[in-house]
């Protein structure tokens, strides 16, 4: 325990004897940064990184604690925002094909599947993002978890040829009673539940989560995110949860006085924001913003209903192929809770991709794997 994993130790093979060791986690943490990957990207390497070198572990320990099904069980109780996105569905989503692989934003995960000759994130079921902070620090601590079923001995293999002996050092430790890796700088720490899970984040971030799981510490599923959690999980690929920070709201009133100055007026105290999105071939989605009282949401409903009509005659969005857009738009109120959905397929979802594509950083995908690339902004 905290021997440094980047040290050669008595009895250990060199690199060149030992290709499924693990040595540096530099190249691809540089990878990651140039190529502006996604947190899915950072989570995987992560596994691949830590459960590799569990791979390596002969005495694995007592049993690793039961990993809870609900997202919300493996969250603090103190979280202020929440986000879980199924893997799998996100991956094979139109949105995920047209946002990030078209435009190369998924190399580093293309990069680990050629290296290994299998599909790492497979097998991943999940990944739960949260956020820890008060009023003060509202992003202070960011943590996640990982959760499926992977394989160590296969990912041991493929490792030690992804990454080489120069870079940083990584440090075999301990949080909470669960093994965990920790780079030699940081307080950034890897801590695993079997071959079920990866938890990420600072070192008090992951003890947090690990008291959760492994010791029945009070969870998300109790807290004050919890209710507006389930209203719109319920078939949907992508959940988020979050309470606006008290320090955003002069910037939330001023960008709602540019859009319509009903907006503004409804915003008369942080709001709490919810969202459950389906991501397939179409794309629909239900968004919630609870306001102050019903007054406020009404009011913020009916400025809203009026910028959708005045923006559906502008002519600008025939010429640009979303004419139909704000018609597919619904807002309604059900007491203080501000509602908007929408529901889009076809021609209209792939022009709006098109135009979101447009507005990001431009990534051009390489011609093989061997082709550097880089991301311009425009």
């Amino acid at each position: 325990m905290g021997r440094s994993v980047h040290a050669r130790a008595v009895g250990e093979k060199s690199p060149a004897e030992a290709p499924g060791a693990i040595w540096s986690a530099r190249p691809y943490a540089a990878a990651v940064s140039r190529r502006k990957n996604t947190l899915l990207s950072l989570a995987l390497i992560g596994a691949v990184v830590g459960l590799s070198y569990l791979g390596r572990v002969r005495n694995p320990g007592p049993a690793a604690p039961r990993v809870p099904v609900g997202a919300l069980e493996v969250v603090p109780v103190d979280a202020t925002a929440i986000l879980r996105v199924d893997v799998r569905r996100l991956r094979d989503s139109k949105i995920w094909r047209r946002l990030v692989h078209e435009r190369g934003a998924d190399r580093g995960l293309e990069q680990l599947r050629e290296t290994c000759g299998f599909d790492p994130l497979k097998n991943a079921h999940d990944l739960v993002i949260f956020v820890r902070g008060d009023a003060e620090e509202p992003l202070a601590h960011v943590g996640f978890v990982l959760r499926g079923r992977f394989d160590a001995a296969r990912l041991s293999n493929c490792v030690g040829r992804a990454l080489n002996q120069q870079g940083a050092e990584l440090r075999r430790t301990e949080v909470a009673g669960l093994p965990a890796i920790a780079g030699g700088r940081g307080d950034s720490r890897f801590a695993f539940v079997g071959d079920r899970a990866l938890l990420g984040g600072s070192l008090e971030t992951v003890r947090a989560i690990a008291r959760v799981i492994a010791s029945g510490a009070p969870s998300a599923a109790s807290g004050d995110l919890a209710a507006s959690y389930r209203r719109v999980e319920q078939g949907a690929d992508l959940t988020l949860v979050a309470k606006t920070p008290a320090r955003w709201l002069d910037s939330l009133r001023r960008a709602a006085a540019r859009a319509s100055p009903g907006l503004e007026a409804a915003l008369t105290e942080p709001p709490l924001l919810s969202l459950g999105a389906r991501l397939r071939e179409d794309l629909s989605f239900d968004l919630r913003l609870r306001l102050s009282d019903a007054a406020s949401a009404e009011s913020a409903r009916a400025s809203a209903q009026t910028m959708l009509a005045q923006i559906a005659q502008n002519p600008s969005l025939r010429l640009l192929g979303i004419g139909e857009l704000p018609e597919r738009i619904e807002l309604t109120r059900d007491g203080p809770v501000l509602r908007l959905r929408a529901s889009l397929q076809g021609a209209l979802l792939d022009r709006t991709l098109d135009l979101v594509a447009q507005s990001l950083p431009h990534s051009r995908r390489p011609a093989g794997p061997d082709v550097e690339h880089a991301a311009h902004p425009r």
